[in-house]
């Protein structure tokens, strides 16, 4: 019934399923489950990947990531003023796929960690996974357009049509 992606977030796998059939699963990384707090601001942010079925919103080619006030307090560096001062090139990988709310399936210059939940809450895939199966020039059909559900378990997800629909499942 259409093409759409299982993640396991706890098993770090991500599955590419056309209907019933399994096209394809690779290992990935996703979210540490970390705790970070603000010394200065009081804010708090945990770090997992959110679970309920997503719509993929964005599809970038050599993406740049716009660091989050979290990443600079993590860092022990200055929250800076201006936006430009937060680009940081190539650390996406490849392609990235949004998600929504800042949550994106992306490539990564950590391989070897892959398999591991170590992201802030975003998926990480292999570079190579992604050039064969995500890259955006080779999709169909407009992603903006598709429906979503949001579940507080894991809720099977199926495209209608040509949306593409992601669903995060927890793991055990």
């Amino acid at each position: 019934k259409g093409l759409f992606l299982i993640v396991d977030t706890g098993k770090n796998r991500l599955t590419v399923r056309d209907g019933e059939t399994v096209v394809r699963e690779v290992v990935v990384s996703c979210g540490s489950g970390g705790v970070l707090e603000d010394p200065k601001g009081g804010r708090t942010w945990v770090f997992d990947t959110p679970r309920g079925e997503r719509q993929i919103k964005s599809k970038v080619k050599n993406p740049t990531w716009i660091k989050p006030d979290w990443a600079f307090i993590e860092e022990g560096e200055s929250i800076p003023k201006k936006y430009g001062d937060r680009a940081e090139e190539g650390v996406m990988g490849d392609y990235a796929l949004g998600i929504g709310n800042g949550y994106f399936l992306h490539g990564t210059l950590y391989t070897r960690l892959l398999g591991r939940n170590v992201t802030h809450g975003c998926v990480r895939i292999g570079d190579a996974d992604l050039d064969e199966h995500e890259d955006p020039d080779q999709r169909e059909g407009d992603p903006e357009s598709g429906r979503v559900q949001l579940a507080d378990r894991s809720v099977f997800a199926e495209a209608r049509g040509e949306d593409r629909v992601l669903q995060l499942e927890d793991g055990p």
